[in-house]
């Protein structure tokens, strides 16, 4: 046990949204856990004696809290199982149940959270206010008190700051360091570049070279690490397909078959010009520029969400142009035997049979898929075995990039394929944990063998070829760094766009949700939207929200929602939903006019105090209506069914029960009851 001197709090940190597994087999998000007054967020372990010390005090004094100031608490493992076999989760179950754990604990498995949040050490507490703003970073208690045998429950320094923050809202002066274990992390190197602002994936590349043939030589079988590493792109691939639907590929074909075939052609050109310049041959400088037109999938995509860019304009047309690569491969590879001479077949002949094989193993996955996926799953999900289903879904993902394989074809197309399918049952973020771990390691290995690539193959072109095709993949991070660093200067500090230049920036959106307001309301919606990788955009009226929207990455935009040009520039005709979280009645009614008149297909989804005036916005156009009263009602109910023994999904039934028919169950219950 060490004494860590922790980083000094930063008051401008809110808490960050997760997807991890608890010790019961559920899955939770930020949402899930908060409390009305406050909410600790605390990286803990098994085996640190420090917190085995502490334990029985700490559940108390948590237990006390949320009795008597509403603060919640959930707990985080975070450390490498591989290194400390004592974390495992089979472990943590017993620990939590041995304990009397009455919070949720959560693995961290690909540690993403701890390092989201820069934490040090187990334990390592995070206390936040109402508003998730970040109040309290530091320890439980001071050693000394730890030594007294008689423990008063609510002496804890965690108790009197989180009491404070409740009270108050604000941050307590008293901020201690946190003591403890220091985490354990699966890869240092890695983890210092992290450390300094600096992509994970250039750490992998350099650990890659120093432990490659070029480095210490620790590696001796580079094949069996580059068949392992493939893994790696198959598993990323599948969880592009798990936060795609059919639906969604279908509203971006104009982006995958258009701007993507646009980089494709125009690069491969301007790449077969440089090669013919240097004087190649103009069969080898067209495989050259085919080969060079393609990116990184696996750099590219990790890159974009470090920076979490996915739901950006940039974003969006990045995975359009990796998907129409990941297709281009299928005549890349007709094209290769033809132009060096070794194929028997003309270039419309052996173009055509490629495309029908493709063609046979997309549809034999499809129908499989459909056929299949979500009777087995059901099955699965009976057994209440989490080895079975990480197993199976394994068996999913590899099949699919078998048969794919088999015909020809890329092993991560038939994986996409695979992800697209299972994103259509109800089991979608169960299968997406389940492989988001082999996902992370092998993809780990991919970045690695890349950098000990350089002396693969003989030809001075080859020896060429591969040099720059490994310095552009490791560079790639920082190009990216270099691309918003030049972006940013020449843009304005304007939050004012122009109806004109919002319009550009969201052209590209299609059956996308608007959020008109961004309040807490607004910000949580935006949050579940997100969850489900739903295309969504944001317009508020007060330019400093938007400023500060806008610092975070949130796609954002100043207008005035009443103004039929503001709404028209964020693409309501395309879109499938209009959500109206701001409180002003006038407002609300003017929008909800406007659009039922004008965009009648747009659901229109609006909040209410009571359900006094329903009728009144539901004739006014207004699909979905959410009265706070009624809906704080149900949740209360909900938790007193839950502690009286009512299982989880009894409550959830009896929910939607009452919201049955807009809340037809409660209209008795108007503006006239006392709250």
């Amino acid at each position: 046990m060490v004494a860590l001197n922790t980083p000094k709090v930063d008051f401008s940190f809110t808490a960050k949204d997760f997807n991890l597994l608890g010790v019961d087999n559920k899955y939770y998000a930020l949402s899930d856990c908060c409390g009305k007054n406050g909410l600790i967020i605390m990286f803990i372990c098994n085996h640190c004696p420090y917190v085995q010390s502490i334990i029985s005090n700490l559940v108390s004094d948590v237990d006390q809290l949320k009795k008597d100031y509403q603060v919640n608490t959930i707990a985080i493992m975070p450390n490498d199982v591989n290194e400390y076999p004592e974390d495992s989760f089979e472990n943590m179950i017993n620990f939590s149940k041995e304990n009397k754990f009455i919070f949720p604990y959560l693995i961290d498995s690909t540690q993403k959270i701890a390092k989201e949040y820069g934490a040090v050490c187990t334990p390592d507490f995070f206390g936040f206010n109402s508003n998730l703003n970040l109040c309290y970073r530091g320890r439980f208690n001071d050693t000394k008190k730890e030594k007294v045998q008689s423990y008063e429950v609510g002496s804890s320094d965690l108790f009197q700051a989180m009491k404070f923050i409740a009270e108050t809202g604000n941050s307590p002066i008293d901020q201690k360091s946190s003591i403890g274990c220091s985490i354990k992390w699966s890869n240092s190197t890695v983890i210092a570049f992290w450390k300094m602002n600096i992509s994970p994936v250039l750490g992998y590349f350099v650990a890659g070279a120093v432990i490659g043939s070029h480095g210490f030589n620790l590696i001796h079988s580079a094949e069996a690490m580059d068949n392992l590493a493939e893994f790696g792109v198959v598993f990323l691939l599948f969880i592009i397909g798990l936060e795609l639907t059919f639906e969604r590929l279908i509203a971006m074909r104009i982006h995958v078959f258009g701007f993507g075939s646009l980089q494709v052609i125009v690069t491969m050109v301007a790449i077969w010009c440089i090669a013919l310049a240097f004087g190649v041959n103009t069969n080898i400088a067209t495989v050259i520029g085919g080969g060079l037109a393609l990116s990184s999938t696996a750099i590219v995509l990790q890159v974009l969400q470090e920076k979490g860019s996915q739901a950006s304009q940039v974003g969006r047309l990045s995975i359009a142009v990796l998907l129409m690569q990941d297709f281009a491969v299928v005549p890349l590879i007709v094209l290769v035997p033809l132009l060096t001479g070794n194929s028997e077949h003309s270039l419309i002949s052996s173009l055509a049979g490629s495309l029908v094989q493709a063609a046979i193993a997309l549809v034999l996955i499809f129908i499989t898929g459909r056929l299949l996926l979500r009777p087995l799953f059901s099955v699965i999900a009976k057994m209440e075995s989490n080895e079975i289903f990480i197993s199976t879904t394994l068996l999913i993902v590899l099949g699919a990039a078998f048969i794919t394989e088999q015909f020809h074809l890329s092993l991560a197309l038939g994986a996409f394929v695979a992800g697209l399918l299972v994103a259509e049952t109800e089991y979608r973020h169960s299968v997406e944990h389940a492989v988001l771990p082999f996902k992370d390691l092998f993809l780990g290995l991919f970045f690695m063998t890349v950098a000990d690539e350089l002396n693969v193959l003989p030809s001075e072109i080859a020896q060429v070829l591969m040099m720059v095709t490994t310095v552009t993949m490791a560079f790639t991070p920082l190009l990216s760094g270099l691309g918003d660093w030049i972006a940013n200067s020449f843009s304005t500090e304007k939050t004012i766009l122009d109806d004109e230049a919002v319009e550009t920036d969201t052209q590209d959106l299609y059956n996308h949700v608007i959020v008109a307001g961004f309040g807490r309301v607004g910000y949580m919606v935006t949050k579940m939207l997100t969850a489900e990788h739903l295309s969504y955009v944001v317009v508020d009226i007060q330019s400093k929200i938007v400023k500060e929207g806008k610092s975070d990455s949130f796609p954002i935009y100043l207008g005035d929602v009443t103004r039929c040009e503001i709404l028209k520039s964020v693409g309501i005709e395309r879109a499938q939903a209009l959500v109206i979280s701001i409180k002003n009645e006038v407002t609300i009614k003017k929008v909800v006019s406007l659009v039922a008149a004008n965009f009648p297909h747009v659901n229109i989804v609006i909040r209410l105090p009571d359900l006094s005036n329903v009728e009144v916005y539901r004739d006014l156009g207004a699909s979905k209506i959410i009265p706070e009263t009624s809906e704080i009602g149900l949740q209360l109910g909900g938790a007193a069914l839950s502690l009286s023994g009512i299982s989880e999904s009894g409550v959830t039934s009896l929910k939607s029960r009452f919201r049955k028919g807009n809340y037809s169950m409660l209209k008795d219950l108007g503006s006239d009851k006392d709250e």
